[in-house]
């Protein structure tokens, strides 16, 4: 029985290490990396998407250039013991690693988590302000912080801004920013009517940023 699994093991060595020919390592070498860069794009998309594992885009540059630094030493090896120069085989994988590499740019940003919008300021002129916020403020929190708005006027929240004159009914829009490679995960908050900022309605927009963001204050980046 030994010598019988001896020679199973013995025939499964032989053939991982059967030969290939030049146009089989051509190809592998064309398309493989097709596959590792479509795989490593479909695991960050789905680390994006649910939230689970890392998300840092350095972590995925980091496990893209280990798999293809693996199968560019793979295929120089297979065409070693395939009686091909090593040295072709690696520079085609190379060059077609950079390739689908460039052209995976053209990939949907399936992975981008999409701007999410509440409310509706209308078509009045207004103003807006952005805030930083963290990666647990999601959407359930926006409409909670919406609604809330909308109630600060009718409330009175801002009659000591006001200086005893009348405050405006105010409608506000708030817009989700997903962190972006060159931006932080952002609030956006517009509404209208819009406001005097350097005159007469300073203290009012003062206190529309100071009441309308008292929620969100300890999601704060």
């Amino acid at each position: 029985m030994l010598t019988a699994a001896f020679k199973c093991s013995t025939v499964a060595c032989v053939n991982s290490r059967t030969p290939l020919s030049p146009s089989a390592l051509r190809r592998r070498a064309i398309f493989l990396p097709a596959v590792v860069v479509l795989t490593v794009w479909l695991l960050n998309v789905i680390a994006l998407r649910t939230h689970v594992g890392p998300q840092h885009a350095g972590f995925w540059m980091f496990i893209f250039i280990s798999a293809s630094a693996v199968l560019v030493w793979s295929l120089g090896w297979r065409a070693k013991h395939s009686g091909v120069p090593p040295w072709r085989t690696v520079a085609t994988t190379v060059t077609a690693t950079v390739v689908w590499f460039l052209l995976s740019g053209a990939l949907p940003e399936l992975g981008m988590e999409p701007k999410i919008t509440i409310g509706d300021r209308g078509t009045r002129p207004g103003g807006g302000f952005t805030h930083s916020i963290s990666n647990a403020f999601q959407r359930a929190q926006l409409e909670t912080l919406q609604a809330r708005a909308q109630q600060l006027g009718p409330s009175g929240a801002f009659a000591e801004f006001s200086c005893g004159d009348s405050v405006p009914d105010f409608r506000f829009e708030l817009t989700l920013e997903p962190a972006g490679e060159y931006n932080e995960r952002l609030i956006d908050v517009a509404y209208t009517p819009r406001l005097d900022i350097g005159g007469a309605d300073r203290c009012l927009s003062f206190g529309l940023k100071f009441r309308a963001l008292v929620p969100v204050r300890h999601h704060r980046c």
